[in-house]
């Protein structure tokens, strides 16, 4: 059913439901999966060209190796803990730039059969993710969270834009 599945993380905690989510259903489909994680870059950064801040854009790239390299890091510790090495074939992407724009970029460069997102900070579908269903017109999957009590647990949204 679903070859190829990308999930969306941003490495905060709530998005390790999104990871378990992708994993599974990787596990039952036999899928590829994919991860990815955009590190903000302030949008003013990406057109600085003048010898003016030649210095100071040296700086920014080195510290946005950095936070590259940290986030290729906490990436793969986030895939180890959602059990998802063992779905085999797991890559994980890293990239900088705007969030929305730049995974619009990677679903369009693996073309998955599903995008799998967590929650927003409001339990609600978030401003990447919404962005996301309008910029590829995706199925995107909203990854239910798991209850830290005893109370059922939510089922997954599936969006289609119409």
């Amino acid at each position: 059913m679903f070859r190829t599945i990308l999930v969306a993380t941003d490495l905060e905690t709530r998005s390790a439901a999104a990871l378990r989510t992708a994993a599974d259903l990787a596990r039952k489909f036999g899928s590829r999966l994919f991860a990815a994680h955009v590190v903000k870059m302030p949008p003013t950064l990406r057109k600085w060209k003048g010898a003016i801040f030649r210095d100071d854009l040296k700086a920014y790239e080195a510290l946005l190796q950095r936070q590259i390299q940290t986030s290729e890091t906490r990436l793969e510790q986030a895939l180890s803990r959602a059990n998802a090495t063992s779905s085999g074939g797991v890559r994980a992407i890293v990239r900088a730039g705007d969030p929305a724009e730049t995974l619009a970029q990677i679903v369009d460069e693996i073309d998955p059969d599903l995008v799998v997102v967590a929650r927003g900070r409001d339990g609600a579908l978030g401003d990447v993710a919404e962005l996301l269903v309008r910029l590829t017109g995706r199925t995107v999957m909203v990854a239910p969270v798991r209850a830290k009590r005893a109370w059922p647990q939510r089922r997954a949204r599936v969006i289609r834009r119409t």
